[in-house]
Protein backbone atom coordinates (compact mmCIF):
# COMPACT_ATOMS: atom_id res chain seq x y z
CA UNK A 1 0.00 0.00 0.00
CA UNK A 2 1.35 3.43 -0.84
CA UNK A 3 1.31 5.88 2.01
CA UNK A 4 -0.65 9.09 1.77
CA UNK A 5 0.52 12.27 3.48
CA UNK A 6 -2.23 11.69 6.07
CA UNK A 7 -0.96 8.19 6.83
CA UNK A 8 2.59 9.52 7.16
CA UNK A 9 1.35 12.16 9.58
CA UNK A 10 -0.37 9.51 11.64
CA UNK A 11 2.77 7.40 11.75
CA UNK A 12 4.82 10.36 12.97
CA UNK A 13 2.25 11.33 15.60
CA UNK A 14 1.67 7.79 16.83
CA UNK A 15 5.40 7.10 17.03
CA UNK A 16 5.57 9.94 19.54
CA UNK A 17 2.16 9.58 21.18
CA UNK A 18 2.07 5.85 21.92
CA UNK A 19 5.04 5.87 24.34
CA UNK A 20 3.72 9.10 25.85
CA UNK A 21 0.31 7.55 26.38
CA UNK A 22 1.92 4.43 27.82
CA UNK A 23 3.79 6.57 30.33
CA UNK A 24 0.76 8.67 31.25
CA UNK A 25 -1.42 5.58 31.60
CA UNK A 26 1.14 3.78 33.74
CA UNK A 27 1.33 6.85 35.98
CA UNK A 28 -2.03 5.67 37.31
CA UNK A 29 -0.84 2.14 38.12
CA UNK A 30 0.58 1.05 41.49
CA UNK A 31 1.09 4.63 42.66
CA UNK A 32 2.33 3.63 46.10
CA UNK A 33 4.21 6.93 46.29
CA UNK A 34 1.00 9.00 46.38
CA UNK A 35 -1.22 9.88 49.31
CA UNK A 36 -4.83 10.98 48.90
CA UNK A 37 -6.25 13.00 51.78
CA UNK A 38 -10.00 13.29 52.06
CA UNK A 39 -10.37 15.38 55.23
CA UNK A 40 -14.13 15.60 54.78
CA UNK A 41 -14.29 11.85 55.44
CA UNK A 42 -11.26 11.54 57.69
CA UNK A 43 -9.52 9.41 55.08
CA UNK A 44 -5.88 9.01 54.15
CA UNK A 45 -5.59 6.72 51.13
CA UNK A 46 -2.20 5.18 50.24
CA UNK A 47 -2.50 3.05 47.08
CA UNK A 48 -1.49 -0.59 47.17
CA UNK A 49 0.62 -2.20 44.44
CA UNK A 50 -1.66 -3.34 41.65
CA UNK A 51 -4.29 -0.68 42.18
CA UNK A 52 -5.18 1.28 39.05
CA UNK A 53 -6.45 4.83 39.45
CA UNK A 54 -8.90 6.30 37.00
CA UNK A 55 -6.72 9.41 37.28
CA UNK A 56 -3.68 10.01 39.49
CA UNK A 57 -4.42 13.74 39.71
CA UNK A 58 -5.25 14.93 43.22
CA UNK A 59 -8.59 16.69 42.75
CA UNK A 60 -11.66 17.15 44.91
CA UNK A 61 -14.39 18.47 42.60
CA UNK A 62 -12.56 21.79 42.70
CA UNK A 63 -13.63 21.85 39.84
CA UNK A 64 -11.99 18.66 38.53
CA UNK A 65 -13.54 15.41 39.74
CA UNK A 66 -12.04 13.14 42.37
CA UNK A 67 -11.12 10.07 40.33
CA UNK A 68 -8.63 8.71 42.85
CA UNK A 69 -10.42 5.34 42.93
CA UNK A 70 -9.91 1.88 41.47
CA UNK A 71 -12.89 1.38 39.15
CA UNK A 72 -13.25 -2.29 38.21
CA UNK A 73 -14.24 -1.49 34.60
CA UNK A 74 -11.57 1.17 34.04
CA UNK A 75 -8.92 -1.06 35.60
CA UNK A 76 -9.81 -3.88 33.20
CA UNK A 77 -9.54 -1.47 30.24
CA UNK A 78 -6.10 -0.31 31.38
CA UNK A 79 -4.91 -3.85 32.12
CA UNK A 80 -5.90 -4.88 28.60
CA UNK A 81 -3.97 -1.93 27.18
CA UNK A 82 -0.91 -3.06 29.17
CA UNK A 83 -1.31 -6.49 27.57
CA UNK A 84 -1.44 -4.85 24.14
CA UNK A 85 1.72 -2.86 24.88
CA UNK A 86 3.51 -6.14 25.62
CA UNK A 87 2.01 -7.83 22.53
CA UNK A 88 3.26 -4.99 20.33
CA UNK A 89 6.72 -4.98 21.91
CA UNK A 90 6.34 -1.49 23.39
CA UNK A 91 6.50 -2.78 26.97
CA UNK A 92 8.92 -5.52 27.94
CA UNK A 93 7.47 -8.90 28.85
CA UNK A 94 9.19 -8.70 32.24
CA UNK A 95 7.54 -5.35 33.04
CA UNK A 96 4.16 -6.55 31.84
CA UNK A 97 4.38 -9.71 33.95
CA UNK A 98 5.29 -7.66 37.03
CA UNK A 99 2.35 -5.32 36.48
CA UNK A 100 0.00 -8.27 36.03
CA UNK A 101 1.35 -9.89 39.20
CA UNK A 102 0.60 -6.78 41.25
CA UNK A 103 -2.84 -6.46 39.66
CA UNK A 104 -3.71 -10.07 40.51
CA UNK A 105 -2.54 -9.60 44.08
CA UNK A 106 -4.64 -6.46 44.48
CA UNK A 107 -7.70 -8.21 43.04
CA UNK A 108 -7.19 -11.07 45.50
CA UNK A 109 -7.06 -8.59 48.38
CA UNK A 110 -10.21 -6.77 47.31
CA UNK A 111 -12.09 -10.06 46.92
CA UNK A 112 -11.76 -10.64 50.68
CA UNK A 113 -13.58 -7.44 51.65
CA UNK A 114 -16.37 -7.89 54.16
CA UNK A 115 -19.03 -5.23 54.43
CA UNK A 116 -19.86 -6.47 57.92
CA UNK A 117 -16.65 -4.83 59.14
CA UNK A 118 -18.23 -1.42 58.42
CA UNK A 119 -21.66 -2.25 59.78
CA UNK A 120 -20.94 -0.42 63.05
CA UNK A 121 -20.83 2.86 61.13
CA UNK A 122 -17.54 4.01 62.61
CA UNK A 123 -16.69 5.72 59.34
CA UNK A 124 -19.60 8.06 59.96
CA UNK A 125 -18.01 9.24 63.19
CA UNK A 126 -14.77 10.04 61.36
CA UNK A 127 -16.69 12.15 58.82
CA UNK A 128 -17.29 15.86 59.32
CA UNK A 129 -20.96 16.80 59.83
CA UNK A 130 -21.20 18.47 56.42
CA UNK A 131 -19.98 15.27 54.78
CA UNK A 132 -22.45 12.83 56.32
CA UNK A 133 -24.96 13.51 53.55
CA UNK A 134 -22.54 11.87 51.08
CA UNK A 135 -22.09 8.63 53.04
CA UNK A 136 -23.54 5.23 52.41
CA UNK A 137 -25.91 3.79 54.97
CA UNK A 138 -24.04 1.14 57.03
CA UNK A 139 -26.93 -1.26 56.41
CA UNK A 140 -26.31 -1.05 52.65
CA UNK A 141 -22.70 -2.18 53.15
CA UNK A 142 -23.22 -4.86 55.78
CA UNK A 143 -24.15 -7.63 53.33
CA UNK A 144 -21.47 -6.88 50.73
CA UNK A 145 -19.13 -9.85 50.53
CA UNK A 146 -18.16 -12.65 48.16
CA UNK A 147 -19.67 -12.24 44.70
CA UNK A 148 -21.23 -8.92 45.66
CA UNK A 149 -17.86 -7.22 46.10
CA UNK A 150 -17.26 -7.41 42.34
CA UNK A 151 -20.50 -5.46 41.74
CA UNK A 152 -19.26 -2.54 43.84
CA UNK A 153 -18.32 -0.33 40.84
CA UNK A 154 -15.16 0.96 42.56
CA UNK A 155 -13.02 0.67 45.68
CA UNK A 156 -10.38 2.86 47.24
CA UNK A 157 -6.87 2.39 45.93
CA UNK A 158 -5.80 1.03 49.32
CA UNK A 159 -8.19 -1.88 48.83
CA UNK A 160 -10.92 -0.60 51.14
CA UNK A 161 -14.61 -0.01 50.47
CA UNK A 162 -15.74 3.26 48.96
CA UNK A 163 -17.91 4.67 51.76
CA UNK A 164 -19.59 7.37 49.67
CA UNK A 165 -22.91 7.19 47.91
CA UNK A 166 -22.38 6.12 44.31
CA UNK A 167 -24.06 4.19 41.52
CA UNK A 168 -24.26 0.55 42.62
CA UNK A 169 -24.41 -2.23 41.63
CA UNK A 170 -22.46 -2.23 38.39
CA UNK A 171 -21.62 -5.54 36.78
CA UNK A 172 -19.63 -4.68 33.66
CA UNK A 173 -16.34 -4.85 35.59
CA UNK A 174 -16.26 -8.60 36.32
CA UNK A 175 -17.15 -9.45 32.72
CA UNK A 176 -14.50 -7.18 31.24
CA UNK A 177 -11.88 -8.32 33.73
CA UNK A 178 -12.63 -11.97 32.87
CA UNK A 179 -12.17 -11.20 29.17
CA UNK A 180 -8.95 -9.30 29.86
CA UNK A 181 -7.51 -12.11 31.99
CA UNK A 182 -8.48 -14.69 29.37
CA UNK A 183 -6.56 -12.66 26.77
CA UNK A 184 -3.52 -12.48 29.03
CA UNK A 185 -3.69 -16.23 29.56
CA UNK A 186 -3.93 -16.91 25.82
CA UNK A 187 -1.12 -14.47 25.04
CA UNK A 188 1.17 -16.18 27.55
CA UNK A 189 2.62 -13.01 29.09
CA UNK A 190 2.14 -14.51 32.56
CA UNK A 191 4.64 -15.82 35.09
CA UNK A 192 3.92 -19.48 35.68
CA UNK A 193 3.83 -18.83 39.42
CA UNK A 194 0.96 -16.38 38.84
CA UNK A 195 -1.07 -18.60 36.55
CA UNK A 196 -3.02 -20.42 39.31
CA UNK A 197 -4.18 -17.08 40.75
CA UNK A 198 -5.02 -15.80 37.27
CA UNK A 199 -7.13 -18.89 36.65
CA UNK A 200 -8.81 -18.60 40.04
CA UNK A 201 -9.79 -15.00 39.32
CA UNK A 202 -11.11 -15.92 35.87
CA UNK A 203 -13.27 -18.62 37.43
CA UNK A 204 -14.45 -16.23 40.15
CA UNK A 205 -15.41 -13.52 37.66
CA UNK A 206 -17.25 -16.03 35.48
CA UNK A 207 -19.18 -17.09 38.58
CA UNK A 208 -20.07 -13.46 39.28
CA UNK A 209 -21.29 -12.93 35.73
CA UNK A 210 -23.32 -16.13 35.75
CA UNK A 211 -24.90 -15.30 39.10
CA UNK A 212 -25.65 -11.62 38.59
CA UNK A 213 -26.15 -10.99 34.87
CA UNK A 214 -29.96 -10.90 35.05
CA UNK A 215 -30.07 -8.32 37.82
CA UNK A 216 -30.53 -4.62 36.97
CA UNK A 217 -27.32 -2.62 37.22
CA UNK A 218 -26.02 0.84 36.41
CA UNK A 219 -24.82 1.79 32.96
CA UNK A 220 -21.10 2.41 32.28
CA UNK A 221 -21.67 6.12 32.95
CA UNK A 222 -23.12 5.29 36.39
CA UNK A 223 -26.28 7.30 35.78
CA UNK A 224 -29.24 4.96 35.19
CA UNK A 225 -30.15 1.57 36.62
CA UNK A 226 -31.68 -0.99 34.32
CA UNK A 227 -30.62 -3.33 31.50
CA UNK A 228 -27.67 -2.07 29.46
CA UNK A 229 -26.43 -3.25 26.08
CA UNK A 230 -22.78 -2.58 26.97
CA UNK A 231 -22.93 -4.64 30.14
CA UNK A 232 -24.96 -7.52 28.74
CA UNK A 233 -22.78 -7.85 25.63
CA UNK A 234 -19.62 -8.07 27.75
CA UNK A 235 -21.31 -10.63 29.98
CA UNK A 236 -22.33 -12.81 27.03
CA UNK A 237 -18.86 -12.64 25.50
CA UNK A 238 -17.17 -13.40 28.84
CA UNK A 239 -19.35 -16.48 29.30
CA UNK A 240 -18.72 -17.71 25.74
CA UNK A 241 -14.96 -17.24 25.96
CA UNK A 242 -15.00 -18.62 29.50
CA UNK A 243 -16.79 -21.73 28.28
CA UNK A 244 -14.10 -22.28 25.64
CA UNK A 245 -11.45 -21.84 28.33
CA UNK A 246 -13.11 -24.27 30.72
CA UNK A 247 -13.51 -26.88 28.01
CA UNK A 248 -9.81 -26.74 27.21
CA UNK A 249 -8.28 -25.95 30.60
CA UNK A 250 -7.02 -28.52 33.09
CA UNK A 251 -8.99 -27.88 36.28
CA UNK A 252 -9.68 -29.64 39.55
CA UNK A 253 -13.04 -30.68 38.11
CA UNK A 254 -13.38 -33.85 36.10
CA UNK A 255 -13.58 -33.48 32.31
CA UNK A 256 -17.28 -34.25 32.51
CA UNK A 257 -17.88 -31.60 35.17
CA UNK A 258 -15.84 -29.01 33.26
CA UNK A 259 -17.80 -29.74 30.08
CA UNK A 260 -21.09 -29.48 31.95
CA UNK A 261 -20.09 -26.10 33.34
CA UNK A 262 -18.93 -24.93 29.91
CA UNK A 263 -22.23 -25.99 28.37
CA UNK A 264 -24.12 -24.09 31.06
CA UNK A 265 -22.12 -20.92 30.44
CA UNK A 266 -22.72 -21.16 26.70
CA UNK A 267 -26.45 -21.58 27.24
CA UNK A 268 -26.52 -18.52 29.51
CA UNK A 269 -24.58 -16.54 26.90
CA UNK A 270 -27.15 -17.54 24.26
CA UNK A 271 -29.94 -16.42 26.58
CA UNK A 272 -28.29 -13.02 27.02
CA UNK A 273 -27.73 -12.61 23.28
CA UNK A 274 -31.34 -13.53 22.62
CA UNK A 275 -32.44 -10.82 25.05
CA UNK A 276 -30.19 -8.28 23.34
CA UNK A 277 -32.30 -8.73 20.20
CA UNK A 278 -34.98 -6.60 21.87
CA UNK A 279 -32.59 -3.60 21.84
CA UNK A 280 -33.00 -3.32 18.05
CA UNK A 281 -35.63 -0.73 17.11
CA UNK A 282 -35.34 -1.24 13.37
CA UNK A 283 -33.05 1.80 13.15
CA UNK A 284 -30.57 1.55 16.04
CA UNK A 285 -29.58 -0.65 18.95
CA UNK A 286 -30.74 1.25 22.03
CA UNK A 287 -28.26 1.35 24.85
CA UNK A 288 -30.70 0.69 27.70
CA UNK A 289 -34.04 -0.73 28.69
CA UNK A 290 -36.17 -0.97 31.83
CA UNK A 291 -34.68 2.13 33.42
CA UNK A 292 -35.92 2.86 36.91
CA UNK A 293 -37.97 6.03 36.82
CA UNK A 294 -38.25 5.96 33.04
CA UNK A 295 -34.83 7.32 32.18
CA UNK A 296 -33.66 9.97 29.71
CA UNK A 297 -34.66 9.25 26.07
CA UNK A 298 -31.60 11.21 24.97
CA UNK A 299 -29.41 8.37 26.24
CA UNK A 300 -30.91 5.65 24.06
CA UNK A 301 -28.44 6.41 21.24
CA UNK A 302 -25.18 6.01 23.13
CA UNK A 303 -21.54 5.37 22.20
CA UNK A 304 -21.60 2.68 24.90
CA UNK A 305 -23.04 0.30 22.29
CA UNK A 306 -19.95 0.77 20.11
CA UNK A 307 -17.58 0.58 23.07
CA UNK A 308 -19.28 -2.64 24.08
CA UNK A 309 -18.58 -4.39 20.79
CA UNK A 310 -15.02 -3.00 20.72
CA UNK A 311 -14.26 -4.09 24.31
CA UNK A 312 -15.85 -7.48 23.72
CA UNK A 313 -13.80 -7.78 20.49
CA UNK A 314 -16.67 -9.86 19.18
CA UNK A 315 -15.99 -10.62 15.53
CA UNK A 316 -19.22 -12.30 14.47
CA UNK A 317 -22.19 -10.84 12.65
CA UNK A 318 -24.58 -11.15 15.60
CA UNK A 319 -23.90 -8.37 18.07
CA UNK A 320 -20.36 -8.30 16.74
CA UNK A 321 -18.14 -5.96 14.79
CA UNK A 322 -19.74 -7.03 11.50
CA UNK A 323 -23.36 -6.84 12.65
CA UNK A 324 -25.19 -4.45 10.27
CA UNK A 325 -27.21 -3.23 13.27
CA UNK A 326 -24.00 -2.09 14.96
CA UNK A 327 -23.06 -0.37 11.70
CA UNK A 328 -26.44 1.42 11.60
CA UNK A 329 -26.05 2.49 15.22
CA UNK A 330 -22.56 3.80 14.52
CA UNK A 331 -23.87 5.79 11.54
CA UNK A 332 -26.58 7.34 13.69
CA UNK A 333 -24.03 8.30 16.33
CA UNK A 334 -21.75 9.84 13.73
CA UNK A 335 -24.63 11.89 12.32
CA UNK A 336 -25.58 13.02 15.84
CA UNK A 337 -22.13 14.25 16.79
CA UNK A 338 -21.46 15.80 13.40
CA UNK A 339 -24.60 17.90 13.83
CA UNK A 340 -24.36 18.69 17.54
CA UNK A 341 -20.67 19.49 18.03
CA UNK A 342 -19.34 22.77 16.60
CA UNK A 343 -15.84 21.26 16.35
CA UNK A 344 -17.30 18.77 13.87
CA UNK A 345 -18.74 21.45 11.60
CA UNK A 346 -16.89 22.32 8.39
CA UNK A 347 -14.21 19.70 8.99
CA UNK A 348 -11.28 20.01 6.58
CA UNK A 349 -10.46 17.17 4.19
CA UNK A 350 -9.02 14.14 5.94
CA UNK A 351 -10.68 14.93 9.25
CA UNK A 352 -13.43 12.83 10.87
CA UNK A 353 -15.81 13.68 13.71
CA UNK A 354 -15.07 13.66 17.41
CA UNK A 355 -17.45 11.47 19.41
CA UNK A 356 -19.10 11.99 22.77
CA UNK A 357 -21.43 9.76 24.76
CA UNK A 358 -25.07 10.72 24.01
CA UNK A 359 -27.15 13.71 22.94
CA UNK A 360 -28.19 15.08 26.36
CA UNK A 361 -24.82 14.66 28.07
CA UNK A 362 -24.24 17.54 30.49
CA UNK A 363 -21.27 16.18 32.46
CA UNK A 364 -18.64 18.95 32.57
CA UNK A 365 -18.45 20.20 28.96
CA UNK A 366 -20.85 17.49 27.79
CA UNK A 367 -18.60 17.21 24.81
CA UNK A 368 -16.23 14.85 23.08
CA UNK A 369 -14.62 12.11 25.13
CA UNK A 370 -11.21 10.87 24.13
CA UNK A 371 -12.12 7.24 24.83
CA UNK A 372 -15.33 7.59 22.82
CA UNK A 373 -13.43 9.04 19.87
CA UNK A 374 -10.68 6.43 20.07
CA UNK A 375 -13.34 3.72 20.38
CA UNK A 376 -14.94 4.96 17.15
CA UNK A 377 -11.57 4.86 15.38
CA UNK A 378 -10.85 1.38 16.75
CA UNK A 379 -14.23 0.18 15.48
CA UNK A 380 -13.21 1.27 11.96
CA UNK A 381 -9.80 -0.38 12.26
CA UNK A 382 -11.26 -3.72 13.31
CA UNK A 383 -13.68 -3.59 10.37
CA UNK A 384 -10.84 -2.66 8.00
CA UNK A 385 -9.12 -5.91 8.97
CA UNK A 386 -12.22 -8.12 9.08
CA UNK A 387 -13.64 -6.81 5.79
CA UNK A 388 -10.30 -6.18 4.01
CA UNK A 389 -11.54 -2.62 3.56
CA UNK A 390 -9.06 0.26 3.03
CA UNK A 391 -11.95 2.75 3.30
CA UNK A 392 -12.52 1.75 6.92
CA UNK A 393 -8.82 2.26 7.64
CA UNK A 394 -9.07 5.75 6.15
CA UNK A 395 -12.19 6.48 8.22
CA UNK A 396 -10.36 5.54 11.41
CA UNK A 397 -7.40 7.69 10.42
CA UNK A 398 -9.71 10.65 9.79
CA UNK A 399 -11.01 10.38 13.35
CA UNK A 400 -7.46 10.21 14.71
CA UNK A 401 -6.64 13.34 12.73
CA UNK A 402 -9.20 15.25 14.78
CA UNK A 403 -7.72 13.93 18.04
CA UNK A 404 -4.31 15.09 16.85
CA UNK A 405 -5.75 18.55 16.31
CA UNK A 406 -6.86 18.92 19.93
CA UNK A 407 -4.47 16.74 21.95
CA UNK A 408 -2.08 18.77 24.14
CA UNK A 409 1.52 19.18 23.04
CA UNK A 410 2.78 16.99 25.89
CA UNK A 411 0.39 14.21 24.92
CA UNK A 412 -1.43 14.13 28.25
CA UNK A 413 -5.13 13.75 27.55
CA UNK A 414 -7.98 14.59 29.90
CA UNK A 415 -11.37 12.87 29.91
CA UNK A 416 -13.04 15.28 27.47
CA UNK A 417 -12.28 17.96 24.94
CA UNK A 418 -14.88 20.69 24.63
CA UNK A 419 -17.42 20.30 21.83
CA UNK A 420 -17.14 23.97 20.86
CA UNK A 421 -13.49 24.87 21.54
CA UNK A 422 -11.65 21.54 21.86
CA UNK A 423 -10.24 22.64 25.24
CA UNK A 424 -9.40 19.94 27.78
CA UNK A 425 -12.23 19.26 30.22
CA UNK A 426 -13.15 17.13 33.24
CA UNK A 427 -10.50 14.86 34.81
CA UNK A 428 -6.90 15.37 33.79
CA UNK A 429 -4.64 12.44 32.86
CA UNK A 430 -7.51 10.01 32.42
CA UNK A 431 -5.97 6.55 32.19
CA UNK A 432 -8.84 5.30 30.00
CA UNK A 433 -8.14 8.05 27.44
CA UNK A 434 -4.58 6.82 27.03
CA UNK A 435 -5.65 3.16 27.02
CA UNK A 436 -8.07 4.01 24.21
CA UNK A 437 -5.24 5.43 22.12
CA UNK A 438 -3.07 2.38 22.75
CA UNK A 439 -5.68 -0.20 21.74
CA UNK A 440 -6.85 1.84 18.73
CA UNK A 441 -3.28 2.19 17.48
CA UNK A 442 -2.73 -1.55 17.90
CA UNK A 443 -5.92 -2.31 15.93
CA UNK A 444 -4.68 0.08 13.24
CA UNK A 445 -1.37 -1.78 12.92
CA UNK A 446 -3.18 -5.11 12.61
CA UNK A 447 -5.43 -3.67 9.91
CA UNK A 448 -2.46 -2.22 8.02
CA UNK A 449 -0.58 -5.52 8.18
CA UNK A 450 -3.62 -7.41 6.91
CA UNK A 451 -4.23 -5.00 4.03
CA UNK A 452 -0.58 -5.10 3.04
CA UNK A 453 -0.66 -8.90 2.91
CA UNK A 454 -3.73 -9.10 0.69
CA UNK A 455 -2.53 -6.34 -1.66
CA UNK A 456 0.94 -7.78 -2.20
Amino acid sequence: MSETPSATGHEDWLTTQIPRSAAWMLSAVSRVDLVKERPLFGQRIVPLPGSILASPVDAAWDPEPDYFFHWFRDAAVILDAIRVLALDGILSAARAKALLHDSLTFAQTVATLQGAALADGAYRTATRPEGVQYLRDPASIAGICGLRVAAETRVNADGSFDITTWARPQTDGPALRALTHLRWDAQGTVDEADRPLLHALIAADLAVVEALWAEPSFDPWEEERGTHYYTRLLQAEALERGADWLAGEATDASPTEAQTQADRLRQTARTILDQLESHWTGDILVSRQGIEGGGDPGKLLDIAVILGVVHAAREGDRHGLLDPRIEATFAALEALFRADYPINHALPPGRGPAFGRYRTDAYFSGGAFYFSTFGAAEYHYHRARLRSDPASLAAGDAILATVRAYAPADGDMAEQFDKATGAQSSARTLAWSHAGLITAASARRRAQDHLLRILQ
